[in-house]
């Protein structure tokens, strides 16, 4: 049945690919759910969730489709050559939405796009309730809404969105259209609209709706760039009462059209990608220096002031209540701070930072500042000899907490061979650098397809060998993330945890995928830069 960790890691993959593969134009993710073997009406029935990740890319000849689940094919070599990669993700994709109870397929037309779709199963969670109108979708219930945007897949977003609240929806796709219906007397109660249109852009649209007889007091919003956002709001503040930053998040969209029905004045509001609602105010240290943080704390007061204390200062955060959802979060993201309290239950946090201190490298782990009730005489040299990086005092102050965060350092997105290593091995072999290059990816690939292999034969003594081979060769050659993974892999072999060695092969493929390529270039005659970024 379903799986979240093996959702995301699927997602991830297409996503990446749809990215990598689109040079220009959109990528959009569909989803949708049936109810299925006869559950209507059941307390937790089961459902087909089916996923859609859609592109407007290079596309892939249909002739060709067939072998993109076939281990190490793609479709050509100019392919390879371009864009890097072994075509492994998508083969572990298409076999983790199988163990789900699903199947992958896609559509693709050669320079039009393609689309990836996968189903899998699942049960409605215990205690879900069906969604309910919100109160305040009253007030906009009725409302008529006029949204002009040449995108047709935000236009049809933007639709659904607002029908979804009982608004009754207009939508053109050019400002020459919207002032043609605003002409013949037709009124509206809001109106949304792009900054880029074909015809005019938005700052001009908004000052010709403004001539209008019965548009002069119209609400309007302003749909941007994350990049001309700040442009947009400096350049005409008076004449819109929101600009929001695309892709329009659900929530923001909603939160402004509530503040716009509200009865309460108004001031001019912006949306951001890393905001809800920012209202004008000095440059918040969110913004001025990004970091993705984690909070592991179990008492839910704590919890609460925490991150009322980060918003303040302009952060997002995720919160965990013990040490072990700590492990399982940076699994899954990469975290750039950790504001982890000592004593929690299941797991107290010097045992999670040990745990991460010994399978993560100094330079690949999130800096972890430590926080405590208990101030006395010693405490944060033991914090520090247990592998902490700072310390703060409870109850959290915020300049105390601005002081530490202002220690952390953003996590740049580490390369796939270190240039140092690399470059090292290359002065020892000399010309012999091609032949050692070319054995390993060859040794690679195979070891990678034995360890699927003895994943689904269950042997857990294979996939630790093929593992440990794989890992010393992969640091020999620079290749500190892979080695760091099959590491990984090695302790689950041996603890025999071969659901777990399921998700975690296809982080081994995706990351195999970006050693591929860097390799790949450097066969070429292209030395791996030493202060480049390649991206797999």
């Amino acid at each position: 049945m379903g799986d979240s960790t093996r959702l995301k890691q699927i997602l991830a993959n297409l996503i990446g690919n749809a990215v990598k593969f689109t040079p220009e134009g959109e990528v959009v993710i569909y989803v949708s759910s049936t109810v299925i073997e006869g559950g209507e009406g059941e307390e937790n029935p089961n459902y087909e969730l089916r996923f859609a990740v859609k592109d407007t890319g290079i596309g892939i000849p249909t002739e060709r489709c067939h072998r993109l689940f076939q281990p190490f094919s793609q479709v050509d070599a100019s392919t390879t050559r371009q864009y890097g990669g072994t075509g492994l993700g998508l083969v572990i994709s298409k076999r983790l939405s199988e163990l789900m109870g699903g199947k992958m397929w896609v559509h693709s037309k050669e320079g039009k796009g393609s689309t990836f779709n996968f189903t899998l199963r699942t049960k409605a969670a215990p205690n879900s309730s069906p969604v309910t109108s919100q109160q305040g979708e009253r007030e906009l219930m009725g409302k008529r809404i006029l949204i002009i945007d040449d995108n047709l897949t935000s236009q049809k977003i933007l639709i659904n969105q607002t029908q979804s609240w009982g608004m009754f929806t207009c939508a053109v796709d050019s400002g020459e259209k919207a002032l043609e219906w605003l002409k013949q007397g037709i009124t509206f109660d809001v109106a949304i609209l792009d900054m880029n249109l074909p015809d005019m852009n938005g700052l001009e649209l908004v000052r010709e709706i403004r001539k209008q007889p019965n548009c002069t007091r119209l609400p309007l919003t302003m749909l941007s760039a994350i990049t001309e956002t700040e442009r947009t709001f400096q350049s005409s503040e008076e004449e819109f009462v929101a600009v929001l930053c695309k892709p329009v998040q659900r929530s923001q969209l909603y939160n402004v059209l509530m503040e716009i029905f509200s009865e309460i004045p108004r001031a001019p509001i912006r949306v951001t990608q890393s905001q809800s609602v920012q209202c004008s105010e000095k440059s918040l240290m969110g913004q001025t220096h990004p970091l993705k943080i984690l909070v592991a704390e179990d008492v839910v007061v704590n919890q609460q002031v925490i991150h009322l204390l980060l918003e303040k200062l302009g952060y997002c955060a995720d919160i965990v209540s013990d040490g072990q959802e700590v492990l399982e979060a940076l699994k899954n993201f990469a975290y750039d701070v950790v504001l982890m309290d000592i004593r929690m239950p299941e797991m107290d946090g010097l045992t999670a930072t040990d745990h991460i201190c010994q399978n993560y490298a100094p330079d690949k782990r999130p800096r972890i500042i430590a926080m405590t009730a208990e101030s006395m005489e010693g405490d944060r040299e033991r914090f520090i000899a247990g592998g902490m990086d700072d310390y703060i005092c409870k109850p959290v102050r915020i300049k105390e907490l601005q002081e530490a965060l202002s220690l952390c350092q953003p996590r740049s997105e580490s390369l796939a061979i270190e240039p140092k290593i690399l470059n090292q091995l290359r002065n020892i072999a000399g010309k012999r650098i091609n032949g050692i290059i070319k054995g390993y990816l060859q040794d690679t690939a195979l070891r990678i397809e034995t360890m699927n292999k003895a994943i689904e034969k269950r042997d857990t003594e294979q996939l630790y060998q093929a593992a440990h081979a794989l890992r010393s060769p992969s640091g020999n050659l620079g290749a500190t993330n892979l080695y760091y993974l099959c590491k990984e892999m090695e302790t689950i072999a041996r603890e025999g945890s071969l659901e777990e060695a399921s998700e975690r092969i296809l982080g081994i493929t995706m990351e195999y995928d970006r050693v591929y390529y860097a390799l790949k270039k450097d066969l070429c005659g292209n030395p791996y830069p030493k202060h480049t970024r390649t991206h797999g």
